[in-house]
């Protein structure tokens, strides 16, 4: 190598160096951006309760919370995509379900402008295809979160469709809205890594790039139809087939969360063994479990728990994976030798962890995890992970000779807030 070549390189690795250090920052300020609205509304909150929650504080307390999981969930989906890290998990899923839950999550931040969020009619789908519900149920929130962001009146329409009847496998899946539109000469720029455009907002140039990606790594295709002052439609297209005979798991977060905040008045209340080292944390969950009607016992540390487990009768054990001594993961082997060794039917286990990687989602899934929940905890997914591990799933058979109303009483029905194995006929 010449002079002249190394002082090339050096050039090039400072040029490198100095636009990663640019992009740290800006992910800095989008983070201390709603943090900053966080302390804001909490201290409004702690001067005048009362007059904060007439003021919607508390919604926007957690619109704002939402936005740094958001983001936080960007950068991590970044980093696994960068490590080539990043796994499909695919099972049974419903499409509509799954526009149903993107509607109830983000219907408040729609309201909050004014725009009205909508699920278009389309072709008739089938009640279960193959997917992978939580990567396709990010990539349509993120999408929605881009078109209330860049639309001041209107609509923003969800739709899932069929787009070519000679290929029935393939679901497209579609966000459109009637907002400012991207200029003709960007939209080839859109998908690209860190692009803002002409814009000043909240985001650190990710999320179209990560939904390429992850369409990509499905084996899908992306794309988008704009025009300025008219509005924008992103669509991606996955081969989705179907699946007959299969009920999709409401472990996927399909069903849209206020039906599932609470189990059945008549149901008889689970026994939760809730692990986790940090007091205030170990409050909240308790708390948050306590009013889904669950019976919870706390204790601070992986060998209390143990002990616990060994005494007496769990229907669920709730634990945090970094904590002193025996982490999570420790425990949970350790319960499953123990349940082996005595000839126990295995007590469901469900870990919250900070750790989102999918290293850290193998081990628990070697170790016997059940549930793999990552903070910061939704409470509504605490709650159905429980109501579904807790409680066998109620047999329901839908008979009907239209397979249009098959569907409506197959969607209708997982709306009720108990697990449901559901089988239909058609006559």
């Amino acid at each position: 190598m010449t002079l002249a070549d190394a002082l090339r390189a050096l050039k090039a690795e400072r040029r490198e160096r100095e636009l990663a250090e640019t992009r740290l920052r800006s992910a800095e300020e989008q983070l201390r951006t709603p943090l900053s609205a966080l302390v804001a509304l909490l201290d409004l909150l702690r001067v005048n309760g009362a007059e904060a929650k007439r003021a919607g504080v508390i919604e926007r307390l957690r619109l704002n919370a939402d936005l740094m999981g958001s983001l936080l969930d960007d950068i991590s989906t970044f980093a696994q995509l960068e490590d080539a890290n990043l796994r499909l998990s695919e099972g049974p899923i419903s499409p509509t379900m799954l526009l149903l839950q993107v509607k109830e999550q983000m219907q408040q931040l729609a309201r909050d402008k004014g725009l009205e969020l909508a699920v278009v009619d389309g072709d008739p789908l089938p009640a279960a295809v193959l997917g992978d519900a939580a990567k396709i149920l990010q990539m349509l929130v993120r999408l929605v979160g881009n078109a209330i962001k860049f639309t001041s009146t209107g609509t923003v329409s969800l739709r899932a469709f069929r787009p070519n009847a000679e290929r029935p496998d393939e679901i497209t899946y579609e966000v459109s809205d009637t907002g400012i539109g991207i200029p003709e000469a960007d939209q080839p720029r859109v998908f690209e890594r860190y692009f803002r455009g002409q814009t000043e907002s909240l985001g650190i140039g990710l999320g179209l790039s990560i939904c390429r990606d992850v369409v990509h790594l499905m084996g899908g295709k992306i794309g988008l139809e704009s025009a300025v002052g008219r509005g924008t439609c992103v669509y991606f297209t996955l081969a989705q087939p179907a699946l007959s005979g299969t009920s999709p798991s409401l472990l996927d977060g399909q069903v849209p969360r206020s039906r599932l905040s609470v189990p059945p008045k008549d149901a008889p209340q689970a026994k939760v063994l809730l692990v986790e080292d940090d007091p205030m944390n170990r409050r909240l969950l308790t708390r948050t479990l306590e009013g889904g009607g669950y019976l919870v016992q706390g204790v601070p540390s992986a060998e209390e728990a143990l002990a616990a487990v060994q005494q007496g009768y769990f229907d669920a054990i709730v634990t945090d994976i970094s904590m002193s001594g025996m982490d999570g993961i420790q425990l949970v082997q350790t319960v499953r030798a123990w349940e082996r060794r005595t000839s126990r039917t295995p007590t469901p286990a469900v870990v919250v962890t900070a750790h989102v990687f999918s290293e850290y989602q193998e081990k628990c899934r070697d170790a016997g995890v059940d549930v793999f929940l990552a903070k910061p905890i939704n409470s509504t997914a605490l709650r159905r992970a429980l109501a579904h591990l807790c409680r066998p799933p109620l047999r329901v058979l839908v008979v009907s000779d239209s397979w249009d109303e098959r569907i409506l009483l197959d969607v209708c029905l997982r709306l009720y807030p108990a697990p449901l194995e559901i089988h239909a006929a058609n006559s």
